[in-house]
């Protein structure tokens, strides 16, 4: 079984969709960015992606991934490490 993905421009096949080693994809790698962050007055260096409405999902970060698939807060980024 395969699917065609359109907006890649290759088709993709079922090895590859059940894949779960890796932890994002290469579209939200490309959108992603470093950025310092306050989680509960914790300040963590994180890799982040926007969402929308505000709200970033930490997709790595430096304390051993305690903090990956948390969604935090535009108020919560402190500054971006372009």
């Amino acid at each position: 079984m395969s699917t065609i993905s359109f907006r890649f421009g290759r088709k993709k096949c079922a090895d590859e969709l059940n894949d779960n080693s890796s932890n994002f994809s290469k579209a939200e790698e490309r959108r992603s960015c470093w950025s310092v962050l306050s989680i509960n007055r914790v300040v963590i260096e994180a890799k982040i992606i926007h969402k929308r409405g505000g709200k970033f999902k930490i997709l790595d970060d430096n304390r051993g991934g305690r903090y990956i698939g948390t969604i935090a807060d535009a108020s919560d980024v402190i500054r971006c490490i372009v």
